[in-house]
């Protein structure tokens, strides 16, 4: 039986580091000044305005292993704020600032610290933006040396839909399909490389309250991650690969229903008050991962190496484990910028949403602790939730799957990819069982109503 969610805890110890560690931050710009070297920018996320300037010993230090380079003709050095950055910063310009620590707050503004000044090549709201993400990761052997990078992006809503609000799933599902439209279709020389919308399904438990009174819920239960259905199986049983495809919005109303079928079975719910559940979906948006080096992962204590590495159960019975996934943090998604290409004579941009670059050094923790009930409240996670390993134990995994796992487990560790031709898996379908758990006979409802 799979459908749990797994996170741990923040202790106080790790809330002040994390509160202590640089960051890096999407902002916009408000003005340069060259001559005191400091920039005045906006940090939406936070709604605060800072004041940035480079730390002092990082400018020596750079400027020194640049003493033998031709920087004439360098657009600008991220790590000097002068009249080169600010000519290629303008007001309402983006930049991202990097391992940067608020080191004083003034009245109207904060001084920021920073060591580094990136530039935003995509700087649309879809393209480049501050979220919820968790990573799967994938090996390489395609240039004879095997490597292991970033799989597959999952960037979280910050928010579920409670399974029995019919107008949120049937509008869920219009946005699942609406995505897949113009899915790898041609123009020019590129294809079409969209986000496709994924679900998990989520049982929350009612469990004290918070200071104001708000009740606060425990995560208790989550469904596998899907956002790839597998092929149909010929007769031999072996998966038909070119019938593999991104979920549609059918499939997944079908696998709500058989969600909420599946927790009515479950022994945990017997003596739960029903007034204490909830039952939820919490879509994600998934994004290819480029194989630029950013996205290499070769260095075990790094973010996002212990993020795709991270193990967490689905199940308080249940010993299955997912890697990857689970473990979230708040930072910042750049996806690549859209390629033009002349169309029956005319410019067009054709979409391509690859996730070019992450900036995983924000606070993380299981996305369940992250995201809220439908109705704005807070989650916590069970106790035997919790990470198993936290990503800096290397696992004995290829493609960030257990070796050791049954199939409908490793269907939700394979990497995702946008297929042109979607198709509904037949009801009667014995292959088709997503949720691994054995048939038993139905009970009454008794979450979410008759």
């Amino acid at each position: 039986m799979t459908f749990t969610a797994n996170q741990p805890q923040y202790s106080a110890k790790q809330s002040n580091y994390q509160a202590q560690r640089p960051i890096d931050r999407l902002v916009t710009v408000i003005s340069v000044d060259p001559k005191a070297a400091t920039a005045m920018v906006l940090d939406e996320k936070a709604n605060k305005k800072f004041q940035v300037f480079i730390d002092p010993e990082v400018v020596v230090e750079r400027d020194k292993k640049n003493m033998d380079r031709d920087i004439a003709t360098v657009k600008y050095m991220g790590h000097k704020i002068d009249e080169k950055l600010a000519k290629n910063f303008p007001a309402g310009s983006k930049m991202i600032v990097k391992q940067s620590i608020v080191t004083k707050k003034e009245d109207e503004y904060s001084l920021l610290k920073a060591n580094n000044i990136k530039s935003v090549t995509a700087p649309e709201p879809d393209k480049t933006y501050h979220g919820l993400f968790s990573v799967t990761y994938r090996i390489d052997k395609s240039s004879g040396v095997k490597k292991e990078l970033v799989g597959r992006i999952y960037s979280h809503d910050l928010k579920g839909i409670n399974l029995f609000d019919e107008q949120a799933v049937d509008k869920l599902a219009n946005e699942i399909d609406e995505a897949l439209k113009g899915q790898n279709e041609q123009m020019g020389e590129f294809r079409v490389t969209k986000p496709t919308i994924g679900v998990r399904f989520v049982t929350l438990k009612k469990n004290g309250a918070d200071a104001t009174g708000a009740p606060v819920y425990e995560s208790i239960n989550s469904s596998l991650f899907f956002d790839w259905m597998k092929g149909a199986s010929d007769e031999n049983g072996n998966e038909m690969k070119d019938q593999a495809h991104a979920l549609t919005g059918a499939e997944f109303k079908q696998l709500a229903d058989m969600y909420k079928e599946y927790i009515e079975r479950q022994p945990m719910m017997e003596n739960i008050n029903p007034e204490d559940v909830e039952v939820e979906v919490r879509p994600y948006r998934s994004y290819p991962a480029s194989t630029n080096d950013n996205l290499l992962l070769t260095n075990p204590k790094s973010p996002l190496y212990r993020m795709s590495h991270s193990e967490a159960r689905c199940s308080l019975d249940d010993e299955l484990t997912v890697t990857g996934k689970f473990m979230g943090v708040s930072g910042i998604i750049q996806i690549s910028p859209n390629k033009p290409v002349k169309v029956g004579g005319q410019w067009t941009e054709v979409p391509i949403y690859w996730a070019n670059n992450l900036h995983a050094n924000g606070y993380n923790g299981h996305i369940d602790a992250f995201i809220r009930t439908s109705e704005g409240y807070k989650v916590n996670v069970h106790e035997s939730l919790k990470f198993i390993k936290d990503g800096t134990e290397k696992t004995n995994s290829e493609g960030g799957e257990k070796k050791d796992m049954p199939p409908s487990v490793r269907q939700s560790n394979a990497q995702a990819a946008p297929s042109p031709a979607p198709s509904a898996p037949a009801a009667d379908d014995d292959e088709f069982d997503p949720f691994n758990t054995p048939s038993t006979p139905a009970k009454p409802k008794r979450f979410g109503g008759s």
